[in-house]
């Protein structure tokens, strides 16, 4: 658990301190990101269908495409009144708290500290723009692109796969490939021959088949709209994608 019973005021706020501080300190960026700034027309088609109801090329991107749930997400909470601006920042905190907590905890639990904790977190958050062998890449970047919502899930999903608690780690990578589609994908796959090792020293086939089977129809869900509607394709993973995944497997294999 982050919080004990006792002084659970007090540690709240000494929380929500250190995750406004660091927010701070990382910082945000909305106007400047491309990604965004292409997102944004199709968000908008959802919330008001009549805006670009003669625009032929936004309305062919308002079918099926692997950012579909996550401009649902962010239409249905900005046509609530919050506007987009308000919306990407909400979720962009969002993102950050979760991650920043989940690599915490990870740290802990491996380290049995709160300095290795904090020290992950720290690490973790100063790779940006880290150069390597392929490129430049940012496990978590300022822009509020669907890759960073993503992320807040999935390091959940790392972390309750750590715990052995397959189910729930295996919900968190599949709702992160709802925002994000190789972001939850990716760790997911990673940990199959761990999950396999577990439930072969336990015995439990039970958890093998239902983790698998939660993993699977989440994948499905973006899987197969995107096969029955043409939008996938034989592209290579991008240079943070590969990284990101040669990060992790570097954790399970240490």
């Amino acid at each position: 658990m982050i919080f004990t019973k006792t002084n659970l005021p007090r540690q709240v706020a000494i929380y929500i301190l250190v995750i406004t501080g660091s927010l701070i300190l990382y910082g945000y960026s909305f106007n400047s990101s491309q990604n965004v700034a292409l997102d944004v027309p199709y968000v908008q088609a959802f919330i008001d269908p009549q805006i670009y109801s003669k625009d032929f090329y936004v309305q062919e991107f308002l079918n099926f495409t692997p950012r579909y749930y996550h401009q649902k997400l962010i239409s249905l909470t900005a046509s609530l009144g919050l506007g987009l601006s308000l919306t990407y920042l909400l979720y962009y905190i969002m993102a950050f708290s979760s991650l920043v907590t989940g690599l915490y905890l990870i740290g802990k639990k491996f380290g049995h500290s709160i300095l290795s904790g904090a020290l992950l977190a720290f690490l973790v958050l100063n790779t940006h723009n880290l150069e390597a062998t392929v490129g430049y890449t940012s496990i978590f970047r300022t822009e509020p692109t669907p890759s960073i919502f993503a992320m807040g899930l999935a390091i959940w999903g790392i972390y309750y796969c750590f715990c052995n608690n397959w189910f729930r780690g295996y919900l968190f990578f599949g709702l992160a490939c709802l925002l994000q589609f190789l972001v939850g994908f990716l760790p997911g796959c990673l940990f199959i021959p761990i999950l396999l090792r577990y439930a072969h020293k336990n015995h439990s086939l039970k958890t093998l088949i239902i983790s698998l089977v939660i993993f699977v129809g989440f994948a499905c869900l973006v899987y197969v709209p995107m096969k029955l509607t043409g939008a996938t394709n034989s592209e290579i993973l991008s240079d943070s994608e590969f990284i990101i995944g040669m990060v992790i497997f570097a954790i399970l294999t240490t």
